[in-house]
């Protein structure tokens, strides 16, 4: 492993930043073991990770800012469909009709297309289930969840995430 490497000080941050957000805590033994901790699974995850830096390379400050923006809208609508799939679940009488559904992706590359199915399964009622090149099949739990997905708001979300300008 080398420290040399950006990446790897990056993730590290990234980590360190994340343990501070779970622990809530700026006690001195806190960062300090926050700190050893990032370290060992950026270490650890560093191989695992090695092979797929290069989907990683071409994305920048707009892109995550982005990103943060698109994530705060899925939680929202996570919120809102949980109530949906609540009702659907505790009444007999709301319809439910799960099937698995191919859904294939006009996005270019990896990256785009793993937030995609990411952000599917984030979304109650579907959840991706397999991932082959430009399909993603998804498993919906009702129609609506199904024609909703296929009305592409979310492809075309995602997609203004990785767009360059």
């Amino acid at each position: 492993m080398d420290w040399t490497d950006k990446r790897v000080r990056i993730l590290a941050l990234i980590i360190f930043v994340f343990w501070i957000i779970l622990t809530e805590s700026f006690a001195f033994l806190n960062l300090l073991l926050g700190v050893l901790i990032a370290l060992i699974v950026s270490c650890l995850s560093y191989s695992l990770l090695r092979d797929h830096w290069s989907c990683m390379e071409d994305v920048n400050f707009r892109k995550f800012w982005r990103f943060c923006i698109c994530t705060m809208r899925i939680v929202k609508d996570v919120f809102q469909a949980n109530t949906d799939v609540g009702e659907r679940v505790m009444d007999p009488k709301m319809p439910i009709s799960p099937a698995v559904i191919k859904f294939k992706s006009n996005l270019p590359g990896l990256l785009p297309k793993v937030v995609l199915a990411c952000f599917i399964t984030l979304r109650p009622g579907t959840l991706a289930v397999d991932f082959e090149g430009d399909v993603i099949y998804v498993h919906c739990i009702a129609d609506e969840f199904a024609k909703e997905l296929m009305e592409r708001k979310l492809e075309n979300l995602v997609e203004w995430i990785f767009k360059e300008n």
